[in-house]
């Protein structure tokens, strides 16, 4: 039996796999062998033609129709269009002109074009997210027993941020993972299904995040991914995923909508459970007001 994926016409890659993704549990019988082999190999899908996937995935070509449509397309034509040039911007990610173009604009317009990109990531970014998505992550991040941020290679720092920023808060364990696999296998290994790992992946992406996101499945506990493309090695794995924003004129990655994302997450778990957080927060304010006094008299 086919279940019907139904949703608004996405036009970029990144939005449309999260819309398939979350739609999963619900699809059945020829439209999930579609959707899961689509999520698997998207660059195949941009380059077949339908006869191509039709004997690829073994449905027919009428049910591709038929889920591109459920999915806001015209048809498959639209729908392989769509993903070919999502890959096309992967594959280039960098925009318009290239970074040696960028040293030919004055400094004016040399900020007001870099400006312009991470805006526009911004807006990608939340415009992609879901709320109830991110709702269930409050809810389980609540629940939690422990919380470990995990991150690799430079995302390894945005992970000791989010660590820095929910000690602050919410007031849970945080367990930090990063490096390689014997720095973190010990650390790793208490966790339970009571607790909550959240990655932070971008480019070049680390075998390890999928490693990790492999294990904490194994032992029933929710992944909670803030990435850039369901090429994460943990994207499959993810409970919930935010998908953000990435493009660049440099050949280095964005890193406002991983952390602005996980700033709103933090904002929001914290403003539903205001009054514990004002109660974890008195000392710490009490402290930093003797600290900033006793600045003031050593300073006098």
């Amino acid at each position: 039996m086919e279940t019907a994926i139904q949703t608004n016409k996405a036009t970029d890659w990144s939005v449309i796999a999260e819309r398939i993704k979350l739609d999963l549990p619900s699809t059945e019988g020829a439209f999930k062998k579609i959707a899961l082999f689509i999520l698997e190999d998207p660059q195949g899908v941009g380059f077949s033609t339908i006869q191509a996937l039709s004997h690829a995935v073994g449905v027919s070509e009428a049910t591709i129709i038929r889920f591109a449509k459920n999915l806001g397309f015209t048809g498959y034509a639209e729908f392989k269009k769509t993903i070919h040039n999502s890959i096309k911007q992967q594959l280039n990610p960098y925009g318009e002109i290239a970074p040696g173009e960028l040293s030919s604009l004055d400094n004016s317009k040399q900020v007001s074009k870099l400006v312009n990109y991470e805006f526009n990531n911004l807006k990608r970014t939340f415009s992609n997210i879901s709320i109830l998505n991110m709702n269930k992550m409050i809810e389980g991040l609540h629940s939690a027993e422990r919380v470990y941020v995990c991150g690799f290679g430079a995302l390894r720092y945005v992970a000791e941020l989010y660590g820095f920023l929910l000690m602050s808060n919410p007031g849970k364990q945080i367990v930090t993972i990063t490096g390689s696999v014997p720095d973190y296998i010990g650390t790793l290994h208490p966790f339970t299904e009571r607790d909550v790992m959240i990655i932070a992946s971008l480019p070049p992406y680390a075998r390890e995040e999928g490693q990790v996101a492999e294990f904490v499945r194994s032992r029933n506990g929710k992944v909670y991914l803030f990435t850039d493309s369901p090429k994460s090695p943990a994207y499959p794995l993810a409970t919930n995923t935010i998908v953000c924003g990435n493009r660049s004129l440099l050949y280095t990655n964005s890193y406002v909508g991983l952390i602005s994302s996980f700033k709103v997450l933090l904002d929001t778990w914290v403003s539903r459970d205001w009054n514990q957080f004002l109660k974890r927060m008195k000392p710490l304010t009490e402290l930093q007001n003797r600290s900033y006094q006793d600045l003031e008299k050593y300073s006098s």
